[in-house]
């Protein structure tokens, strides 16, 4: 039976904060995207199994901080960060980073599509493996891949809906609208001041009273000298 809450050396306390660190990085980046690009993605014909804006944040913030564990899990076993178990988890999280920049990035649901799928098989085989050395950390890694499974079939029919807008777009803009909060957003958008850009002028300033004074008796006037 596995104890994780154990006491545990300071070599293996700076690992767990690595395995953080590297998961947190990965999500850093793609809430940055999202929250850049949700106009955008809230000007898409929404999902009618679309969840709220709040369950992604928790299920992906938990996601990440399970598959933290569960890598540290695996790791504690035999210490080695070359294993196949190891080399498959530094796999998916490679394939996790590209989605977000498929979707909002590039805004290509066709690329993050294929990007996901892969990532579910390779999910997959690394919840097995994980699973083989620990079993608390292939269980782990277990609610990830659900909602990995999940958004796999959330941008899929995305992903049908921008293509059949483009085909039919009378039925799928009768059927199907935009989100809700989006002429809101629109709204609040327009109503930030732009910022106004600083303009450096090419007319140079006017003189002020001591430099008239300074041209005055300093120097003396081109006109004298013309007869």
């Amino acid at each position: 039976r596995e104890h994780f809450l154990e006491i545990m050396p300071e070599s293996d306390m700076s690992v767990l904060l690595l395995s953080f660190v590297l998961t947190m990085a990965v999500a850093g980046i793609n809430g940055f995207l999202v929250k850049k690009n949700v106009i955008w993605f809230m000007s898409l014909l929404q999902s009618k199994f679309c969840p709220p804006r709040l369950t992604f944040r928790i299920m992906w913030s938990v996601s990440y901080i399970l598959m933290g564990i569960a890598s540290f899990l695996v790791w504690r076993n035999d210490r080695d960060f070359q294993s196949i178990p190891m080399l498959l988890y530094y796999l998916q999280l490679f394939v996790n980073s590209f989605y977000c920049p498929l979707f909002f990035g590039v805004k290509r649901l066709d690329y993050a599509l294929v990007n996901i799928a892969l990532l579910d098989i390779v999910l997959i085989v690394t919840v097995y493996k994980f699973y083989i050395i620990s079993t608390a950390a292939g269980a782990l890694l277990i609610p990830y891949f659900l909602w990995s499974v999940f958004n796999t079939a959330l941008t899929a029919d995305f992903y049908r809906l921008q293509e059949g807008k483009k085909r039919d777009p009378i039925y799928f803009t009768t059927n199907y609208s935009c989100h809700y909060l989006y002429q809101s957003e629109l709204e609040k958008l327009k109503m930030k001041p732009a910022s106004r850009p600083t303009v450096i002028s090419a007319t140079p300033p006017p003189f002020t009273h001591n430099d008239s004074l300074r041209f005055r008796f300093t120097e003396t006037p081109e006109s004298l000298y013309v007869q």
